[in-house]
């Protein structure tokens, strides 16, 4: 019996890896792998670096126009340490620089706020949300250091490229020189912005130049990759204090640890904040105790927007 499954299977299977093959050799004569050098697997299962292939991808036809894509730029900041661009455009518009945020769920944010939210959904009717850092105020942190690398003078233009599994559910922006959209928009965006820009303000021997200046800041060793990560970590995760767990001195409550401490950001995973007594709590068991607010006031008191309370730091 598992003999005949397995013949009746050997055709699929065939036709699997023919099809995997075929994909890892188109994947191979693209920029992105020549830049990159991930591999095709790796890139597939990590979804980070196949978001930023995928915008790659929807804009590559731009490369018969002598446009030239960049991918993982680590750009020297000051203090010895970087900011990372996932995908940049240089063309004869001026650079684009692409933040990918390859979420699902529902997005909220505003552009003066540090922190936006994920909503996704948790089943019976709830959602579970989770932070992320202002992508708009990171972005503008890539640009500020990139001018400084390659000069003010060249137009930059900044887009946030959410996937198409995520709904912008409240995105307020107030500038004109950042775009928010999610991918399936990313061609008739940078599209927009090319026709509103007059003229050709980049020659092609100043992209050249500016790609060979920048090709460079791609191929960093692993060494450097993880030190930025470390940089990154040190910035927005606090030291444990010492003598092990400590507990929450205000909202213990259910409500403090959806609302009353920091947030729930993915890159702060441990440690939280009391909204109501400034006092810490190693891990989320303290705060999700349901022994309500120990300070004396009301737990209705305690529930507060997780939005802007916590202060990161642009990476």
């Amino acid at each position: 019996m598992l003999l005949l499954l397995l013949k009746s299977m050997l055709p699929l299977l065939l036709l699997l890896i023919i099809v995997a093959a075929i994909a890892n050799e188109r994947y191979k004569k693209s920029t992105y792998y020549q830049v990159t050098h991930n591999p095709y697997l790796a890139m597939r299962r990590d979804v980070g670096k196949y978001g930023e292939y995928l915008i790659y991808t929807s804009l590559r036809h731009m490369e018969q126009m002598g446009a030239k894509f960049l991918a993982n730029v680590y750009v020297p900041k000051e203090n010895n340490e970087t900011t990372e661009i996932d995908v940049l455009l240089i063309c004869s518009k001026g650079l684009f620089v692409f933040e990918s945020k390859n979420y699902s769920g529902w997005i909220f944010g505003n552009e003066n706020q540090r922190m936006w939210m994920q909503a996704l959904p948790a089943g019976r009717g709830r959602s579970h949300k989770e932070c992320f850092y202002n992508p708009i105020m990171q972005n503008r942190a890539h640009i500020k250091w990139l001018k400084s690398l390659i000069g003010e003078d060249v137009p930059m233009h900044s887009v946030i490229v959410f996937s198409q599994r995520c709904t912008l559910k409240n995105v307020t922006l107030h500038s004109q020189d950042v775009c928010v959209i999610n991918r399936q928009n990313i061609v008739q965006a940078v599209s927009a912005i090319c026709q509103r820009t007059p003229g050709c303000v980049v020659s092609e021997e100043k992209a050249n130049a500016i790609y060979a200046k920048l090709y460079p800041y791609t191929q960093v060793d692993e060494a450097l990759k993880a030190q930025h990560v470390a940089n990154i970590q040190k910035r927005v995760s606090p030291a444990a204090p010492s003598g092990g767990t400590a507990k929450c001195g205000g909202c213990a409550g259910r409500d403090g640890a959806r609302r009353g401490n920091s947030c729930s950001c993915r890159l702060i995973q441990r440690w939280r904040k009391c909204r109501q007594s400034g006092k810490r709590a190693w891990g989320l068991p303290a705060l999700r105790r349901k022994t309500g607010c120990k300070d004396g006031q009301k737990r209705a008191k305690c529930r507060r927007p997780i939005l802007g309370m916590l202060q990161l730091p642009c990476m």
